[in-house]
């Protein structure tokens, strides 16, 4: 994948900023930024999400070079201040700790640190409905999103599992990407829920996971992924996987005849421990 230059991360900021502000569409700001810097496109949807994630004091997951990170962070600071810098720290204190249970290594635990000591915060920042609280000042508190469904956190929290588990359901699987882009993965237009590859075998594999049943439509759905994939990647092998809690009939039947797809259920297990 081609460097990320200084350019590139300075104005991936500059259009996280317009995202985050509802001026601009985070893919056409990732448009914007492959046709007149040449910036890989799944790159530049990444980088505009992390500065968009860091102003909400959301969780994100994909990984930046340190220089990027301290980066966005000085900006915001500038930009913004400090009640801004200090959502934006809650964000990478969520990415670390998510980097951890993936069993990844963090590249901006010290750059966390040390904005944390420089700036004398408290590290004990919690959230509480959907409203960033501290220590520090407890009547700084900042709106985040709108609430999600019920089902669609019932679904981020079965990806983030999938995520975790990743490599140990898929042996010789690993998510897609140095700076793991595999996760929700951006391609023309459209979202795959995880990508693996197996370099050994040369191949990619699509997962889409749907938390309650799953019928035809989502057929149509992931062929559509392998399609794309098929066309950015003509070199490998091209595969998928819908996970779901339920696999309708329907969609038995409609894969009957292709190879390529490939139909898990899950299901959730509960462990008690003493405490």
């Amino acid at each position: 994948m081609p460097k990320i230059t200084q350019q590139m991360v300075e104005k991936s900021y500059e259009i996280g900023v317009k995202v985050h502000k509802k001026q601009l569409d985070r893919n056409q700001g990732a448009s914007f930024l492959n046709k007149n810097l040449d910036m890989n496109y799944n790159s530049a949807l990444m980088y505009i999400g992390n500065v968009n994630y860091m102003l909400y004091g959301r969780e994100y997951k994909r990984l930046m070079a340190e220089d990027h990170s301290r980066y966005f962070l000085t900006m915001i600071k500038n930009d913004f201040g400090l009640p801004a810098l200090e959502k934006a720290l809650y964000a990478m204190k969520q990415h670390i700790q998510y980097i951890k249970s993936i069993n990844k290594s963090s590249n901006v635990e010290k750059l966390y640190d040390e904005f944390m000591r420089s700036h004398d915060f408290n590290n004990d920042i919690e959230i509480d409905n959907g409203i960033i609280c501290t220590d520090n000042d407890s009547s700084e508190n900042i709106d985040l999103l709108p609430a999600m469904s019920q089902n669609f956190v019932y679904e981020a929290d079965l990806q983030n599992s999938l995520v975790r588990q990743a490599e140990e359901l898929f042996p010789g699987y690993k998510i897609y990407g140095e700076n793991l882009e595999g996760i929700e993965y951006q391609i023309e237009g459209k979202r795959i829920d995880l990508l693996l590859e197996n370099d050994t075998k040369n191949k990619l594999l699509a997962i889409e996971l749907k938390a309650n049943t799953a019928d035809f439509k989502v057929y149509g759905q992931i062929s559509m992924y392998l399609n794309l994939l098929e066309n950015q990647f003509p070199d490998k092998i091209i595969e998928g996987v819908i996970i779901a809690g339920e696999i309708d009939k329907t969609l038995k039947i409609a894969i009957r005849r292709d190879n390529s797809v490939k139909l898990k259920s899950y299901k959730v297990s509960l462990v008690l421990k003493d405490e």
